[in-house]
């Protein structure tokens, strides 16, 4: 009688081990998941060949001369200029036959003069893979060369 009662806890410990260690899974499991989709995002707010970038330079010219060094920048690349509100600080074009557009933000910083300027691109198709991971900071050093024939 003893024996089958030593038994009976040892299958009831066995049970509770095996049923601890599946919990133990679960858990680690739903975290992993969770914690790679919150690392993935939503799949369908992705697409493919889908990319945005951002490039950003600070220059030691008035708000005036980097806008206009920013329109001649465009037409020495060979690119037309879709839209330019210079009281927003604004230009709008795109490169490779629209394939990548570009939207160019000219801010004054303060009076020294400083004026910031932020290129931001998105490329699809092929010209992602061979041409969008130096568009923005080409664009800039062109634009310090134009600023550099204003003084």
């Amino acid at each position: 009688m003893e024996r089958i009662e030593m038994e009976k806890n040892e299958n009831q410990r066995l049970r509770f081990q095996a049923r601890s260690a599946v919990a133990v899974m679960a858990v680690t499991l739903s975290v992993l998941a969770t914690a790679g989709l919150a690392y993935a995002g939503n799949p369908k707010d992705k697409k493919p060949n889908d990319n945005k970038e951002e490039a950003t330079q600070v220059y030691n010219h008035t708000y005036d001369e980097v806008f206009q060094a920013a329109q001649e920048r465009i037409e020495r690349n060979g690119w037309f200029i879709d839209k330019a509100d210079k009281d927003k600080g604004i230009i709008i074009t795109a490169a490779i036959d629209k394939k990548c557009p570009i939207d160019i933000h000219i801010e004054s910083v303060s009076p020294k003069p400083e004026t910031r300027v932020t290129v931001r691109w998105r490329c699809q198709g092929w010209a992602l893979r061979h041409y969008s991971h130096d568009l923005g900071d080409g664009y800039l050093s062109g634009l310090q060369k134009v600023l550099a024939t204003y003084r």
